[in-house]
């Protein structure tokens, strides 16, 4: 099983790893940090998220985030 909610497009589409998808991964792990430990896509399912991540939604900013460290996520 894939943790689908932390990779990048290129990564879900054609199993594509790479520095920069690992980037990608760190942005959500910072995303996690100051929802104070949410599931990326939370609201939605596994089929939802991947069609999310897909068509290039990103995660909104948690209120806690500034946004100079939301910029660089």
């Amino acid at each position: 099983m894939l943790p689908i909610r932390w990779m990048p497009p290129e990564s879900i589409l054609y199993r594509k790893f790479t520095t920069e998808s690992d980037i990608w991964s760190f942005g959500v792990v910072l995303w996690e940090i100051f929802t104070y430990g949410k599931q990326p896509w939370y609201q939605l399912s596994n089929t939802e998220a991947i069609e999310c991540i897909t068509q290039g939604r990103e995660l909104e900013r948690p209120r806690t985030c500034p946004s100079e460290v939301y910029a660089v996520m």
